[in-house]
């Protein structure tokens, strides 16, 4: 005699619970709205040079912190570029001198440089991304793009008089926390 095939279970549809306003259930085939979505994670890091890593291009003084402000930028972020007043050629002797002293990790040197003209910092400029998938830090507010606000990160400006500088590990903890309020890597990119 031959073995019979088991018999074929047909699911049957599950009875819902009503909802009320605001309960979301994991189970819930139902998508959230883009207004409701929690805006997309950045994906590039955008950084200043002058006043915000270092003190500036003639002294190179480099801000308390820097080396490990890096590494935790690059643990958070896939892209990093520098977005600089300083042109490139000063900016590569500059990275050069950084790395050279230990103040900054090794793939500083080859860290991609964002060539843009202008008044402000148009984040268009950066090739292969949206403008929100990109976080500029800065301390000037009048670098900022008209239209991207929600883009920028303050921080404060590093005056190397100033011993006590926390700059940078209070701008680690504001970007820890503008990642926490996002979408995770990969939904939406």
């Amino acid at each position: 005699m031959k073995p019979t095939k088991p018999e074929r279970q047909v699911a049957t549809p599950q009875t819902r619970t009503p909802r009320t306003a605001g309960d979301i259930t994991s189970s819930s085939t139902e998508k959230l709205t883009q207004d409701s979505a929690p805006p997309r994670r950045p994906t590039v890091l955008a950084l200043d040079l002058e006043f915000t890593l270092i003190s500036s291009a003639v002294s190179q003084i480099p801000r308390p912190g820097l080396f490990s402000f890096l590494k935790r930028c690059k643990e958070l972020f896939p892209r990093i570029v520098i977005f600089t007043s300083v042109p490139e050629g000063r900016f590569r002797e500059i990275a050069k001198t950084l790395t050279n002293e230990s103040v900054a990790p090794d793939w500083f040197l080859e860290v991609e440089y964002i060539s843009w003209s202008g008044a402000t910092k148009d984040l268009r400029f950066i090739d292969g991304c949206d403008v929100e998938d990109v976080l500029l830090i800065d301390d000037l507010a009048s670098y900022v793009h008209e239209g991207q606000e929600k883009q920028w990160i303050a921080v404060e400006a590093f005056d190397p008089r100033n011993s006590g500088d926390l700059g940078l590990g209070d701008l680690t903890a504001k970007l820890e926390q503008r990642l926490i309020n996002t979408e995770p890597l990969g939904i939406n990119s």
